[in-house]
């Protein structure tokens, strides 16, 4: 407990052991939309962990949207362009998709939506279309 404290201090990554402890001490949340398909169904449980100060959700979440080839992953969400990630292996300060034990986890600030916290969910939907010119 005392090295993972140090560990943090000096700015390293959680280790494995950690990022599981992390993963599984956090409540999981209700995804749901009004707008986007969430799977496997809406109201799908998943944990939303919090990494130096930011917040990754699995990105099964949003399968219907993304696609993969190798460790590059494509999400293509209703009224924008198609964001385009490497997925890192493990977890570093800032990364904005790593692999967990054959999961992919997502920083939820980098993704083309809208979001929020409400009690026990996590509520996305997609962005409004530009207006037209």
């Amino acid at each position: 407990m005392l090295k993972a404290m140090y560990d943090r201090q000096l700015g390293l990554p959680p280790s494995k052991e950690q990022l599981q402890r992390i993963i599984h001490a956090t409540p999981q949340l209700a995804v749901t939309s009004s707008s986007l398909t969430i799977s496997p169904v809406d109201g799908s449980e998943y944990p939303v962990i919090e990494l130096d100060g930011e917040k990754y959700v699995r990105g099964r979440a949003f399968v219907r949207y993304m696609s993969q080839f190798g460790n590059r992953y494509s999400f293509e969400f209703p009224n924008t362009d198609k964001l385009e990630l490497r997925c890192s292996v493990d977890y570093s300060k800032g990364v904005p998709l790593f692999g967990y034990e054959e999961q992919v986890f997502i920083k939820l600030s980098v993704l083309p939506i809208t979001y929020r916290f409400e009690a026990e969910r996590l509520i996305v939907e997609a962005l409004e279309p530009a207006p037209q010119q």
